[in-house]
């Protein structure tokens, strides 16, 4: 019974969440406003779009003064969408995980493009936002090395999604962060002439309730603080969420932010897909239950034995929650279809 009336809240919450008010038929835009783009089979369209294009203060990568600095980190923004005619639900924003970039100018590659097309594909638009994901959260740059600061975490993910100045552990100027990128990149479009179908920024600033939120790694991290704080719609994580704890007042199991007062305001809203042979698994299940998530219902784990993607690649288990096609059923409910994980 309450399985059931976790996917009927759920269903009930989402009918209002991402929907189109508009009977028009939907109009990609033309990929000439992006810096560069690809037209997959089915007519959807992947567009990437230089940060420093839309704001000359963003960078477009993390410096230049080792190759890392240049190859890791940031890249162009990805835009995705539906072909045209499409019927669209609404639009889902994507945070990529620690190194990762959208775009990367450097081979021409859109991040997790399977995944980009599995969005398309269920009715979403996608708006990927490149950001200040140069350093892990719980490396020893960041929070794994400063135990010391009191709410660590969260001072770095709000830092990283609004440029605020709240910690001397990151420098996130505002125009590096995920929603002034977000904001910048919404009006840029709608400038262009294309109408989201649903509303994305407002007089208030990004319209949360309005949209779907996900990421993978340190993006599904970021999701989940703008499920807690900003009210996000609905959000989906995929290999994540754990945080480090600090020493302040004294050392706890994890990240303060997590498990403070406001609680992540209703569980019937997050979903999360992981690996069982992620070597960060039995942390992210920890994290789970703190916030309240019951397996089988709002989080899914699998088993991801090592697999070569088109490239040739090997991708790990904690790529795989991400990028691999086989597990794009868990994905799928996960991320778009918003049910519980039953059957699957």
């Amino acid at each position: 019974m309450k399985t059931l009336l976790l996917f009927v809240a759920a269903a009930a919450l989402m009918q209002g969440c991402g929907s189109s008010s508009s009977a028009d038929a939907f109009h990609p835009p033309s990929a000439a406003l992006c810096d560069a783009s690809k037209t997959l089979d089915d007519g959807t369209l992947l567009c990437a779009v230089r940060p420093s294009r839309l704001d000359p203060a963003a960078r477009d990568e993390f410096g230049t003064a080792t190759l890392l600095d240049q190859r890791l980190g940031f890249g162009y923004h990805s835009a995705v969408f539906p072909p045209e005619g499409s019927s669209v639900k609404g639009v889902y924003v994507h945070m990529v995980g620690t190194f990762g970039r959208p775009y990367n100018q450097e081979n021409g590659a859109f991040a997790s493009e399977t995944f980009m097309h599995e969005a398309a594909q269920n009715g979403f638009v996608v708006l990927n936002v490149a950001y200040h994901n140069r350093y892990l959260v719980n490396g020893t740059t960041e929070c794994g090395g400063h135990p010391e600061v009191d709410n660590c975490a969260g001072k770095v993910r709000r830092e990283k999604l609004t440029g605020e100045d709240l910690s001397a552990v990151v420098d996130v100027p505002e125009a590096d962060a995920v929603i002034p990128r977000l904001q910048k990149l919404v009006a840029y479009f709608e400038a262009n002439g294309f109408h989201f179908p649903v509303k994305v920024v407002g007089a208030g600033g990004v319209a949360w309730a309005n949209l779907y939120a996900g990421g993978h790694s340190q993006g599904a991290g970021q999701a989940l603080y703008l499920s807690k704080y900003f009210g996000a719609g609905y959000v989906c994580m995929l290999a994540g969420i754990y945080d480090v704890p600090d020493d302040v007042p004294v050392t706890g199991t994890v990240a303060d932010w997590i498990t403070e007062t406001p609680p992540v305001p209703d569980p019937a809203r997050i979903r999360a897909v992981t690996a069982t042979d992620d070597p960060s698994y039995s942390d992210f299940v920890y994290a789970y239950a703190q916030i309240g998530l019951t397996e089988g219902v709002q989080w899914k784990s699998f088993y991801a034995a090592t697999y070569h993607d088109a490239e040739g690649t090997a991708i790990g288990a904690h790529e795989a929650a991400v990028d691999d096609p086989a597990f794009a059923p868990l994905r799928q409910r996960a991320c778009f279809e918003t049910g519980s994980f039953e059957g699957l």
